[in-house]
């Protein structure tokens, strides 16, 4: 059997001194690596954090996207009125204006101011431009019946007319706002204890007023003058049209 040689003090302590430096920069090394190994290890997490967010952000962000895209598509758009053909009724209060003067019958005033329920049927077409609309109305209007007190007896005055309008209106937002001109024919019956007597006649009308549209159905309002031969009779009347477009 060999023995084994004796290692003198100088070598054992160079190899002592040899062994605790690998020992060290192995040491250095690892943590080194351990700390390399944390950084990346924090760096990656908070990529991932990032990314977490970012994806959030992005999911949330489409869904609103595709909620207003949903809700623009299920919500009802408004119809509005264009050009075509309707048909409308409308009420109010209609005015008789008359200086009668002294035509030697007793008790009868020489002047009339009357107001009385008034209402009217109409139809007309509506052209629809680029810049204002311009229509045309035809219609028939019941101006009511004054009853004008002479000696105790009343006195009924029934005035009707049948006219036909030009109207040009010009778009403000929701609301229409139309001039109108036209032509009148009118009758007018008056009777007085049994008896009665008419005259009839034509005339220039005109008017102004505003509409505006839900879906087909139109509402406006309107005031229309009429000289009926040195009689002012006027109409103040809000009404209803159904547009078949």
């Amino acid at each position: 059997m060999g023995r084994c040689k004796s290692t003198s003090p100088a070598k054992a302590g160079l190899f002592l001194c040899a062994t605790s430096q690998f020992f060290n920069r192995e040491t250095d090394c690892y943590r080194h690596r351990t700390v390399i190994r944390g950084n990346y290890t924090a760096f990656h997490n908070s990529n991932l954090e990032l990314e977490r967010n970012v994806n959030k952000r992005l999911v949330s962000g489409i869904a609103l996207i595709q909620a207003g895209v949903l809700g623009a598509a299920l919500a009802p758009a408004p119809v509005m009125a264009d050009g075509g053909f309707y048909i409308g009724g409308s009420a109010g209060g209609a005015t008789l204006e008359a200086d009668i003067g002294d035509i030697g019958i007793p008790g009868l005033p020489s002047s009339i101011d009357e107001d009385e329920t008034a209402t009217k049927i109409f139809a007309g077409y509506t052209f629809d431009l680029p810049a204002i609309d311009l229509g045309i109305e035809a219609g028939y209007v019941d101006f009511g019946e004054p009853e004008i007190s002479v000696l105790g007896s009343d006195l009924i005055i029934d005035t009707t007319g049948i006219n036909v309008w030009g109207i040009a209106s010009l778009d403000a937002g929701p609301i229409d706002i139309f001039g109108k001109l036209g032509y009148i024919a009118w009758d007018v019956e008056a009777e007085y204890l049994g008896a009665s007597d008419g005259d009839d006649g034509s005339d220039i009308g005109y008017g102004a007023g505003l509409r505006f549209n839900l879906g087909s159905i139109e509402v406006r309002g309107e005031y229309e003058i009429y000289d009926l031969e040195g009689t002012d009779l006027s109409m103040l009347s809000v009404g209803v049209a159904w547009h078949f477009n």
